[in-house]
Order: structure tokens, then C-alpha cells, then sequence
């Protein structure tokens, strides 16, 4: 779903932590989000994190 459509993940978390362009992905029947951005040259995944972590403290370790 992230390579067909990279611009439908949620900006929240990139917003919330300073970085723009930073989107995440629920994984469907798994309690974890893809955290990755996205340009012409196509997506980066920087990392897959469980939903109950602390997702702004997690992602900037």
C-alpha cells in the first residue's frame, strides 16, 4: 500500500516530532506502523515500531 500510494500515510508523528515529510502506516492485522517518507525516486522506510511505544521518543533514538 506504502508504494502505490506513499502520500496516503498519516503526517502526525513528523509533525508532532519537527520533521516534515515524515509519514506512518498502520500494518494491517498487526499492531505496528511503517514509519517512512516519500519523494519521486519512491519511499524510505526508517522504521517499523510497535503502536504502544512512545512513537516521538522511540523514532528520535
Amino acid at each position: 500500500m506504502v508504494a502505490k500510494f506513499p502520500k496516503a500515510g498519516s503526517t502526525t508523528l513528523g509533525t508532532r516530532i519537527g520533521r516534515a515529510g515524515l509519514r506512518t502506516w498502520p500494518l494491517k492485522n498487526f499492531p505496528y506502523l511503517v514509519i517512512y517518507t516519500a519523494n519521486e525516486k519512491g519511499v524510505t522506510v526508517f522504521r517499523i515500531l510497535h503502536t504502544r511505544r512512545d512513537l516521538p521518543t522511540a523514532f528520535g533514538e
